[in-house]
């Protein structure tokens, strides 16, 4: 066990210089490096390695050469963020726009638009044009779908779409995943009636419809 001592003089130090993450450094490294600039936060693996004790990114060695850019190596490595409840809003509309904002130099700078800057990540989001169709919530509906994550938090998910998100096609959305978001109705259903010959139907889709209608209420309340 380490013990750590804290003074008045080194809470301060961490106030004022907090510790570098990599979202940071990758901000520094947008500033200074021009293919870095090019790319998405969840690109960076593919052409850099983290040094953990130095806190930096370096340019990876091996991989096929990226044409023109000498000295970039790309590999096959993939770059992957937590999943973020949509709850925590800030965080949620943050991990978008890093998934769709190339070569950030600064927090400020993800939310800049036209020049303009907004206040919150997800009045940024939720500029026109800035994510220009479905696909940004499909894939965060994939995402949370594929691993796993509760299904709670998919319908919390579609539930913040549906009520700040202006999808275009939420029909769509909906019969993608309206198997994963009332899984735990069938699941339900199963245990009362004693039987796994239950199977999904429009009984069990416009009970997941209720729920999800109720929470859009809670949502705009």
């Amino acid at each position: 066990m380490v013990n750590v001592y804290y003074t008045s003089e080194n809470i301060q130090t961490k106030v004022i210089i907090p510790p570098e993450t990599t979202l940071t450094v990758f901000f520094k490294l947008c500033q200074i490096d021009n293919f870095a600039n090019t790319l998405l936060y969840t690109d960076i693996p593919k052409y850099y390695t983290w040094d953990c004790n130095l806190k930096r990114f370096t340019r990876r060695k091996q991989g096929m050469p990226v044409d023109g850019f000498p000295g970039i190596h790309s590999t096959n490595t993939l770059g992957r963020m937590y999943t973020i409840h949509p709850n925590n809003s800030e965080c949620f509309f943050l991990r978008i726009l890093l998934h769709n904002v190339v070569g950030p130099e600064t927090f400020p700078n993800l939310k800049t638009v036209d020049n303009i800057v907004f206040e919150t990540y997800r009045e940024t989001c939720l500029k026109p044009g800035l994510l220009k169709d479905d696909q940004h919530w499909d894939d965060a509906m994939f995402e949370a779908n594929e691993t796993k994550s509760p299904r709670q938090l998919l319908l919390s998910l579609f539930t913040i779409i549906l009520t700040s998100c202006n999808p275009s096609n939420p029909q769509y959305l909906w019969e993608k995943y309206k198997e994963s978001m009332s899984k735990d109705i069938l699941y339900r259903w199963r245990i009362s009636k004693d039987t796994t010959e239950i199977d999904f139907d429009n009984e069990i889709f416009n009970e997941s419809l209720i729920k999800i209608d109720d929470a859009c209420v809670l949502e705009k309340i």
